[in-house]
């Protein structure tokens, strides 16, 4: 009896294991790829980049600009609220910008105690 419980958790377990393997490249198959920026966002993405330079000097290299559809998206780190609040307001001005999303962070150096 103990045999034939061994046995069947075997098969089981073999069951299990290759029908993961099955699933795992069908599955696979079906995600959507990641899709390249059109030439449209490119030149958005620099006009926002511009806009940044051109308003926030040297803080804007620590800035990056995605978009897709005219939807624009800020990510990095500047030093405060003030600068994350002035991004996202020069982006939103960029003809072309639909909407603007920020994903910018705030970083600082002050130590509290």
């Amino acid at each position: 009896m103990a045999i034939q419980l061994n046995r069947l958790a075997a098969n089981i377990l073999l069951a299990l294991v290759a029908g993961a393997a099955m699933v795992g490249p069908s599955m696979a198959a079906t995600e959507k790829p990641a899709m390249a920026a059109t030439p449209a966002d490119k030149e958005l993405n620099s006009a926002v980049m511009d806009a940044l330079k051109a308003s926030l000097n040297d803080d804007a290299a620590k800035l990056k600009v995605s978009s897709k559809k005219g939807v624009v998206t800020l990510s990095g780190w500047v030093n405060n609220a003030e600068l994350s609040t002035q991004a996202r307001e020069v982006a939103a001005k960029v003809p072309g910008a639909k909407k603007v999303f920020s994903k910018v962070r705030i970083w600082s150096t002050d130590v509290t105690k």
